[in-house]
């Protein structure tokens, strides 16, 4: 570095100055202004960017609410698809093809097992099935609880909580790679509760699947209610524990995993809405709180969208419930077609089984008859044949005549 200052005291003299200065400290100041620079432009196009992440975090949730959407079609296509063959089955017997069989899902998922399953129809007694002036309401009553039993049934067949563990491995992961990092053991307790929860729900469903078959299934709905509520308030704790303050990218991944639990969670607890309602409003809630006070116009966005998903689902039990007890219903009441039906064919075969038993006791009988007859008959055809060559008048050989060819009729 050099200068030259100008000395007021002296006309005409100067001083020059001159030092030795490192070259990577000018480096370091130039990158200093150059930084100093893009963050002034990045400050200048922050709304833009954040309206491209929002714009980008809006189409990553669009996507995932499109795919669960489409999970959902195909859950509904294939839960149906048993019903529509036997259906299809109860049309051919009504026409009178007792032959007909109905092919079952291979595969042993509980969508197979479901579909070869008799949901709880196999054990409602034969006699709702009769005509009669107080048939109708026991029916109606048998029909209800099939339709409540069947329900129950697919709670417990497609409750998987083991699978949601990754989940929470996954948000284990996202928070301690954030700049918030919080004792370790503080992060990973949900993960270990929710482990917990999953070997109790497992419990609770082999105990359903061993249960006396006159147990009552709202009792076990209830049961998979509470666990479904501890589960979901498990998440919810895990919502605040690793929730990443000031950092919108960790909090719109930790939306993102919530969301795809509830919606998958949907499916199996649509069912019998108060599951999912315990489970979704405990898990999306705190989530929702915590991004509301974050403060940030995304931030309180997001948590209106989490808000506003979970509402869709819950809104959507209803319809899904009620293709549901169609189903069930449809099931129910073919099963007892068949049964009927199989019941008369079994009558039928039975009478007809009399009848032709009774038909060659009768060809026996006529047989032994016309084998005594003909016996004795052959003797009075040949003494009548004699008398008719002796000598007789007019009148007794009339009366023979009459008696030959009575007999010959007989023989004949």
């Amino acid at each position: 570095i050099r200068a030259l200052i100008a000395l007021p005291a002296y006309l005409d003299r100067y001083l020059y100055v001159s030092r030795t200065v490192d070259g990577n400290l000018l480096k370091l100041l130039d990158e200093t202004t150059q930084t100093v620079h893009l963050y002034q432009q990045l400050e200048q196009n922050r709304g833009t960017l954040l309206f491209e992440f929002g714009l980008l975090y809006l189409g990553f949730a669009l996507i995932l609410i499109l795919a669960s959407i489409w999970l959902g079609l195909w859950f509904a296509e294939r839960l149906a698809k048993p019903v529509g063959r036997l259906a299809g089955a109860a049309q051919r017997v009504g026409a009178g093809d007792l032959d007909v069989q109905v092919i079952e899902e291979e595969g042993d998922d509980e969508i197979a097992r479901l579909a070869k399953a008799k949901v709880g129809i196999a054990h409602c007694p034969s006699s709702n099935f009769r005509l009669g002036s107080g048939a109708a309401p026991v029916r109606d009553d048998a029909e209800a609880r099939a339709i409540v039993a069947g329900r129950v049934d697919i709670l417990f067949r497609l409750g998987r909580h083991y699978l949601f563990l990754p989940f929470a491995a996954l948000c284990v992961a996202a928070t301690l790679m954030g700049h918030y990092h919080p004792p370790i053991f503080v992060v990973v307790t949900p993960l270990l509760l929710q482990i917990i929860i999953s070997v109790g729900v497992e419990r609770l469903a082999d105990s359903y699947a061993a249960r006396p078959q006159s147990d009552d299934p709202l009792l076990w709905a209830r049961r998979y209610t509470i666990l479904s509520g501890i589960s979901g308030a498990i998440w919810g704790a895990g919502a605040l524990l690793w929730f990443v303050p000031h950092d919108f990218p960790a909090q719109a991944y930790l939306s993102l995993a919530f969301l795809g639990i509830t919606s998958t969670e949907f499916i199996a607890r649509s069912a019998y809405r108060p599951a999912y309602l315990a489970h979704a409003s405990l898990s999306l809630g705190p989530l929702a709180v915590r991004l509301l006070l974050e403060g940030e116009p995304y931030a309180s966005l997001s948590s209106v969208l989490v808000m506003f998903f979970g509402g869709i689902l819950y809104s959507y039990c209803d319809r899904f419930t009620d293709l549901l007890d169609e189903a069930i219903r449809l099931r129910w009441r073919n099963a007892g077609l068949v049964e009927s039906l199989s019941r008369e064919k079994k009558d039928a075969e039975q009478a007809r089984d009399v009848a032709e038993a009774s038909t060659r006791a009768k060809t026996a009988f006529i047989a032994n008859i016309s084998h005594e007859i003909r016996t004795p008959m052959n003797a009075l055809l040949g003494m009548a044949q004699l008398l008719e060559r002796s000598d007789l008048d007019r009148t007794q050989r009339s009366h023979v005549k009459v008696l030959l060819e009575a007999g010959r009729g007989l023989k004949t």
